[in-house]
């Protein structure tokens, strides 16, 4: 999934190997193949994801799941095509009632989709079984499209550009309570849908910041924090003059994977940013701003990566006495590494406070400084 190489000292192999395991589990855009990761070993099913062509804006195409299961038992599963914003199901995408005999030869499963905009698109398919021991067995299988005004193309690994400028999810509701004239309160929380759980999760202490859309030239910053554990943030009492100038009060967050502990990057080197829809005509009072990087969202892997990361760091920092710079990480989609392979194929650069200190973890892995490429 993630193309990295890591040195680190021999106290620290358990706790970076399972932060590795863990992020080689998540479901991603950024897995490098057709084939999939999985939390059962050895691998429960063997698959491939293809499109029966390359579809350009307003086309059609069949996205195909060919799949068997290595098993010994009857398998009762679950399949589930997921789609990123920009690609429609124009069939049933979910097939709850999935039925694999033990060694049973391939089965196809199939979804038409149609192109609606120009984009680079991860297209997904996931399988969700229980075995005969209460064992969960999840694997995701992937293609890849872009589509550009003039052609389009399907890849079994993923091009070599990052999805940018991808909207949040943007649930808002007003509170009605007296409040001094001119005084804003806008709390909220920031949540991320993980594929394996099928829920949406808090992402912990990214960066929030509160911004005034201006009519007329650049948006003006109102304020700034951070989101905590639970992902929740708060902008409380604020009576900055732009919110009361007589331009309409429409506001919107960005959302930025940056803090204290890590920075995470897209393959330019820009901090990954993600901003909610305007909210017009802000009242007095308190205004709640609630924000999911949604299950079509193709960079929804990065809440995982961000908390796990984090993670780690907190069980260093706070049961080893371990600490050291911030790692700024790049995270893109040009890897072309197999997540069997992630723990000896982790390319670190880090800023160590020591020459001694482990090297931090990153996500295609520039970590700033030395390159370390053995793992001890």
């Amino acid at each position: 999934m993630l193309h990295m190489t890591i040195r680190i000292v021999s106290v620290m192999r358990l706790v970076l190997l399972f932060l590795c395991l863990s992020i080689s589990m998540l479901c991603v855009e950024t897995l490098t193949s057709a084939s999939a990761h999985q939390r059962y070993r050895p691998q429960a099913f063997d698959g491939t994801l293809h499109l029966t062509r390359a579809p350009r804006i307003g086309e059609d195409a069949t996205l195909s799941l060919s799949i068997r299961s290595n098993l010994p038992e009857t398998i009762h599963a679950r399949i589930q095509f997921r789609l990123p914003h920009g690609i429609s199901p124009r069939s049933p995408n979910l097939f709850n009632r999935a039925y694999f005999p033990p060694y049973a030869p391939d089965q196809q499963y199939s979804v038409l989709i149609r192109v609606r905009k120009q984009g680079v698109y991860p297209l997904q398919a996931s399988i969700y079984a229980t075995l005969a021991n209460g064992q969960t067995v999840i694997e995701h299988f992937y293609t890849y499209l872009r589509v550009t005004s003039g052609y389009a193309q399907v890849r079994a690994v993923p091009f070599n550009e990052s999805v940018d400028n991808l909207p949040l999810e943007t649930h808002v509701r007003f509170r009605a309570f007296r409040a001094p004239a001119g005084e804003v309160t806008v709390r909220g929380s920031v949540v991320y849908f993980n594929d394996n759980e099928e829920v949406e999760l808090p992402i912990h202490r990214p960066q929030v910041a509160l911004y005034l859309d201006m009519p007329a030239g650049e948006d003006i910053k109102i304020d700034e924090t951070f989101a905590d554990d639970r992902g929740e943030y708060i902008f409380e009492n604020l009576t900055h003059s732009g919110l009361n100038s007589g331009v309409p009060r429409n506001l919107y967050i960005v959302v930025r994977f940056d803090n204290g502990v890590l920075s995470i990057e897209n393959p330019g080197t820009k901090v990954y940013e993600f901003i909610s829809d305007t909210v017009r005509n802000v009242p007095d009072g308190e205004t709640t701003i609630h924000l999911s990087i949604d299950a079509r969202n193709p960079n929804r892997a990065l809440g995982h990566i961000f908390n796990t990361v984090q993670l780690a760091h907190g069980f260093l920092l706070n049961r080893l006495g371990w600490e050291r710079d911030r790692p700024c990480m790049s995270f893109g989609l040009e890897q072309k590494t197999s997540p069997t392979t992630l723990l000896n194929k982790l390319e670190t650069k880090c800023q160590a406070k020591q020459s001694t200190s482990p090297t931090a973890i990153s996500g295609r892995a520039s970590l700033c400084s030395t390159s370390m490429r053995t793992l001890l």
